[in-house]
């Protein structure tokens, strides 16, 4: 299912986006992506391995489509690791799930229904609706085939219990991160205000629009992209995508069973 959706995802940046060059780089990076420890090698000639899986074997890997939590849940594992140990985080490419996997490294895939994540992604960072409906597409197809391996966390799981984040993590692969509960009772709400502090640095007056936090000033932009997800020439492509989401949702909730049990 990889190599159609990655099709169904070029061809869209060619003739939606008119993007040829775009194609040409996602058809380079999933090369990479087929070549054992070459993604990651690449990245690190590139961008001095920032956020990308190295052979630290202290290593935890926090990655998914993004505007699925990633920040939320890198941050929650940064600060119950102590600071201490490594993060790969927002490489946003099915590589960095599949590396982290490979190399049996603490692996959370963090995934949200399409349309919330779609928007989300769309109005924080920029992109072509119709051409991210094939990306999610993507990006999930690609990463099945090591989904069982991982740690698969929904959105709604991790941001109803940012605690069930270390909990699970630590009982799949004995991360001995702190428990939330031990590090502050408001442990979250902190995260909460240190991911708005750092929209802020970085954005100004507009941090409101890019914070990875609930905000009303995104509200309207959400609901308008979203509109224009349900347009019925991409109903296809969004079939395909609840899919996805479907079937990811339900390793989530049988891990976190596991997890609990």
């Amino acid at each position: 299912m990889a190599l159609p959706a990655l099709s169904r995802y070029v061809a869209a940046m060619v003739t939606i986006d008119s993007d040829p060059r775009g194609a040409v780089r996602e058809l380079f990076y999933a090369g990479l992506a087929s070549v054992p420890g070459a993604d990651p090698a690449y990245e690190a000639r590139r961008h001095g391995g920032r956020h990308a899986v190295t052979r630290d074997p202290t290593m935890l890997v926090v990655d998914g489509y993004p505007g699925s939590g990633n920040s939320w849940a890198t941050r929650i594992v940064e600060i119950a690791g102590g600071w201490e140990r490594p993060v790969a985080h927002h490489r946003h490419r099915p590589a960095q799930i599949i590396e982290g996997v490979r190399r049996r490294l603490p692996t959370l895939l963090v995934v949200r229904e399409p349309l919330d994540a779609i928007a989300s992604k769309v109005v924080r960072h920029g992109g072509n609706p119709r051409v991210e409906l094939r990306r999610y597409d993507y990006f999930h197809a690609r990463c099945w085939r090591v989904a069982e391996r991982a740690e698969v966390i929904t959105f709604a799981q991790a941001t109803t219990d940012g605690g069930s984040i270390v909990m699970r993590l630590n009982a799949r692969f004995d991360c001995r991160l702190t428990p939330l509960a031990d590090l502050a009772d408001d442990a979250e709400k902190q995260i909460l205000g240190s991911l708005d502090w750092n929209a802020k640095l970085a954005h100004g007056a507009e941090a409101g629009l890019h914070s990875p936090t609930p905000s009303a000033d995104r509200s309207e932009h959400l609901a308008a992209v979203r509109e224009q997800l349900l347009d019925p020439r991409d109903a296809a492509a969004l079939a395909r995508c609840r899919r996805q989401y479907d079937r990811y949702a339900e390793v989530a909730a049988r891990q976190a069973a596991t997890a609990a049990g």
